[in-house]
């Protein structure tokens, strides 16, 4: 048994183009349109297309070869579709069609049958694609579309058939198809009046004469549950009310879904209708009205192909194509099988790649019921993005075994994975972030992808994208060849808009009047924005920068006022004027420091006290700005001015040391450092410089000098000052004394200031030893006698002894002694005469001898008087005297050495 293996464009214009009529442009097209702009508005195959013309197209398979030629009659503007079939010695076979007539569509609403059209439409051919486009308007707000191609996936012609919305509203629409059936009308015969066979299983319809049949075969779009093709035959002469023959809602062949392959229950035989002379036949096919919005479309599909002999098994797959997306798991190929002498079989399944190589295989066995469903799951999970072909074949168990002389045959698109990709509006880089989404498509396939407006809070979507809606998330397009061959769309996103602060902390002083933040700002839209400073949940400040630059710097002063003392946590946010971007807060601290006064107080005592000079405290801390809950450190000097001041460690609010370490807080205003005048009791010592004990407090006893205690004196106060002149003085002591100051404990060091510590101020006087004559003695005068004469001094005289000189305890022993040089008078120049006499004290004679005048070796006092009057007596010799006046020298030597 011969199969016709391919018909193309020969059975799709010959079974489907009959009568339309061709008309002038302006008649069908509303003002302003052309057909050209309708084939863009609405058609898929809107490239390539010309008006038809007198043509002719072929397509040759294994030397035999189908003729298409398309024109027009004599007769009137209807085309002439005829098919030639050559053999392979290129000899006309068989005309299978003539000179067809007839064909008509009914565009149906909701409640009924809305406008129709018999003639009215143009035709459009593409040579490259053997592809056919009728377009008609059968109304003002409708337009019919048929393409008609080869198939792509089966040795069929695809007739696709599209009702448009072209209004600005919703529409219900559905599309009723009817033609005058072809295969029998052969040439030479009136009549082609044959009879039409349901498939079952709502299949489809078929005609049948002689070794050939030609097949209607609808899918059952098992993917579209609400979208089933309803179908019957009524003759011709009645095409005009076959809605009317089976309801809206009835689908199939009005036999049921399941009506079996029954060529006892045709759909049409003559015999049917006896009152028509002349009965044609006709096939139609509907599909029921649904929601269609505006632009958009209604559609059914269905596939012719003959074929030669019906005796062998049949088998049809559900669909012509199946369209899934890379990386789906698996896919279930399903069809319907017939064997009219009900043996079972087996059914062979392949699954072949672009290259033709098979990626796939199974079976499946039959039963003798004659009929039944199959189903083919393959795996599809590693099958990389083609097109693959699905081929089922039905061999029965019979001897010898029959095979179906046609394949059920389906296409398998596995369409990329286009993902979605996020791109640098100004780099044109990728960003690193997760796929915006992926869906299954193709060139020429449309997609509408939900993508975020703002991408990781990095990225903000470009406003110009293509295809961006209103609702500014939902890209729609047509996928392009390059995002198919690169599997991705390129979604432009700005990076969103940046800025920087200076610095990340700011410190001022309590008193500074305000402080400035600042930065950068970086905006690739260039669109405005503003810069929000808050404290907390204040606003203290706001910038705005202007649109136009994509770069600037921004500056907020912010015043003392808004912040308080110690640490403000601020944080600045952005806000876009391109956008609903709002970045994420940037934080930093505004530490506004406390201003601390230092104070240095006399302590004055009883709660009281003054600040000290300030010239004594300039050179010190005056004041600090620390932060809230760090500490000041002072250390302060021991003593200031010298050691006049001496530093109150208690008074200063510390134990000890010199040391103060406060924690700064809020409320801290002041440091308080206290100093007290530093006074040292002083004394002063009066010593005897040879022996080191105290002097004697008087030279009539053997008392001591008591020591004098000056009280406290101010540290470093001169020792000078502290010394009056008296106490310079102590009789019985030489003048000029000795002075050494020393700190208690540190005799060796001598001080010219008060120390800081105990003072001790030593007066060292020189002890006196020494005797003290009377300045002048006189005896009187003396007449010259002969005679001797006693003369005693004419008033009392008297020898003062002072002796302080000691030893241990003890004043040390003395004795006095004495010489007289004797009287004389006269002068060196007139020459001097001796007085005849001699001086005795106590009667002991005084010239050229020394006696002992007194002595003491153990003194309980240091003065002493000698009396002289009654002990020191002038004996003048008789007649040795001469006149004059006579002087004479005593000298008394007081010694210690007894």
């Amino acid at each position: 048994m011969k199969r016709l293996k391919s018909i193309f464009l020969i059975s799709l214009l010959t079974l489907l183009l009959g009568i339309f009529n061709i008309l002038m442009i302006s008649d069908v097209v509303e003002a302003g349109q052309t057909y050209e702009q309708v084939l863009k508005k609405y058609t898929n195959v809107n490239s390539g297309f010309k008006k038809a013309t007198t043509t002719e197209i072929s397509n040759e398979i294994g030397g035999v070869k189908y003729v298409y030629r398309f024109g027009r009659t004599n007769t009137g503007p209807k085309p002439i579709s005829t098919i030639f079939y050559f053999d392979q010695n290129n000899n006309r076979v068989k005309t299978l069609y003539g000179n067809g007539d007839g064909g008509y569509f009914q565009v149906l609403g909701e409640n009924g049958v809305l406008n129709a059209t018999t003639t009215g439409g143009t035709v459009y051919e593409n040579l490259e694609t053997k592809t056919i486009v009728y377009l008609s308007q059968p109304s003002k707000d409708t337009f019919i579309e048929m393409i008609m191609k080869p198939a792509e996936f089966s040795d069929t012609i695809q007739t696709d058939i599209n009702v448009w919305n072209d209004s600005s509203s919703d529409m219900n629409l559905g599309v009723v198809y009817s033609h005058d059936t072809a295969l029998g009308y052969e040439s030479g015969t009136s009549d082609d009046g044959v009879p039409v066979y349901a498939m079952g299983r709502g299949r489809g319809m078929f005609t049948e004469v002689g070794t050939f049949r030609l097949n209607y075969t609808m899918e059952r779009y098992p993917s579209k549950e609400n979208k089933k093709i309803n179908f019957a035959a009524p003759p011709y002469q009645e095409y005009t009310n076959v809605l009317f023959a089976y309801g809206n809602n009835v689908y199939g062949s009005g036999k049921g879904d399941d009506a079996p392959f029954d060529k006892t229950q045709p759909l049409y035989v003559s015999s049917m209708y006896p009152k028509y002379t002349r009965a044609d036949s006709t096939v139609s096919m509907k599909v029921s009205p649904q929601k269609v919005a505006s632009g958009k479309n209604n559609s059914l599909t269905f596939y012719t192909g003959v074929e030669e002999g019906t005796s062998g098994p049949l088998i049809y797959s559900d669909e012509n194509e199946y369209i899934i997306p890379e990386r789906t798991p698996q896919h279930t190929f399903s069809g319907d099988w017939y064997e009219f002498n009900n043996s079972s079989g087996t059914i062979h399944a392949e699954l072949r790649n672009s290259n033709n190589q098979v990626v796939a295989t199974g079976s499946q066995s039959t039963n003798t019921s004659g009929e039944g469903r199959f189903n083919f799951k393959f795996n599809t999970s590693s099958l990389p993005a083609d097109n693959y072909r699905f081929e089922a074949k039905i061999k029965t168990n019979e001897n010898p075994p029959k095979e179906s002389s046609r394949a059920a045959t389906a296409g398998l698109r596995i369409q990329p994975l286009i993902k979605f990709e996020a791109f640098n509006k100004v780099t044109n880089k990728k960003i690193t972030v997760d796929s915006l989404g992926e869906q299954a498509g193709e060139l020429g396939v449309n997609y509408s992808q939900q993508v975020p407006k703002i991408l990781n809070s990095q990225f903000i979507l470009d406003k110009n994208t293509p295809g961006l809606k209103q609702d500014g998330v939902t890209v729609e397009g047509v996928f392009t060849e390059l995002e198919e061959t690169n599997k991705s769309v390129k979604v432009f996103y700005y990076p969103a808009p940046t800025f920087t602060l200076t610095a990340n902390s700011v410190e001022i002083n309590e008193v500074t009047v305000s402080t400035k933040i600042s930065g950068t700002w970086v905006d690739e839209t260039k669109s405005g924005g503003t810069l929000t400073v808050m404290k907390g949940t204040e606003k203290i400040g706001t910038v705005t920068y202007p649109p136009g630059n994509r770069t600037g710097d921004w500056e907020s002063i912010i015043p003392k006022e808004k912040l308080n003392i110690g640490s403000n946590q601020i944080s600045v946010g952005l806000e876009h004027g391109y956008s609903e971007f709002k970045s994420s807060q940037k934080q930093m601290v505004i530490n506004r420091k406390k201003h601390v006064k230092v104070n240095y107080y006399l302590n004055k005592g009883n709660g009281e006290k003054e600040l000290l000079p300030a010239n004594l405290t300039s050179e010190l801390p005056q004041f600090y700005d620390e932060k809230v809950g760090e500490t000041i450190t002072l250390v302060v000097p021991q003593h200031l001015e010298g050691q006049k001041y001496k530093f109150n460690p208690i008074a200063s609010g510390i134990n000890s040391g010199v040391t103060i370490t406060k924690e700064v807080t809020s409320t801290l205003n002041e440091l308080n450092v206290v100093y007290d005048l530093n006074e040292m009791p002083v004394e002063i010592r009066y010593l005897n410089d040879t022996t080191g004990q105290p002097i004697l407090a008087n030279l009539t006893s053997k008392n001591r000098k008591s020591t004098k205690q000056l009280g406290q004196k101010v540290v470093g106060i001169s020792i000078a000052s502290l010394i009056l002149a008296e106490d310079k003085k102590a009789e019985g002591y030489q003048e000029n004394p000795t002075i050494k100051a020393y700190k208690e404990g540190s005799p060796t060091v001598e001080l010219t200031n008060v120390a800081d510590g105990p003072t001790i101020i030593e007066i060292r006087f020189q002890p006196k030893f020494e005797i003290k004559p009377p300045k002048t003695m006189s005896f009187g005068e003396h007449k010259l006698s002969i005679f001797g004469d006693t003369k005693e001094l004419e008033q009392e005289a008297k020898l003062e002894i002072t002796n302080t000189f000691e030893t241990g305890e003890s004043i040390k022993a003395w004795e006095v002694t004495g010489t007289f040089t004797g009287f004389e008078t006269g002068t060196e120049a007139t020459g001097k005469t001796a007085l005849q006499g001699q001086l005795k004290y106590d009667n002991q004679t005084m010239q050229g001898a020394a006696p002992v005048i007194k002595s003491v070796t153990h003194p309980d006092k240091a003065y002493d008087e000698i009396g002289l009057k009654n002990k020191l007596k002038l004996e003048v010799y008789g007649s040795g005297a001469i006149l004059g006046d006579y002087q004479g020298t005593i000298t008394w030597t007081l010694s210690d050495a007894l």
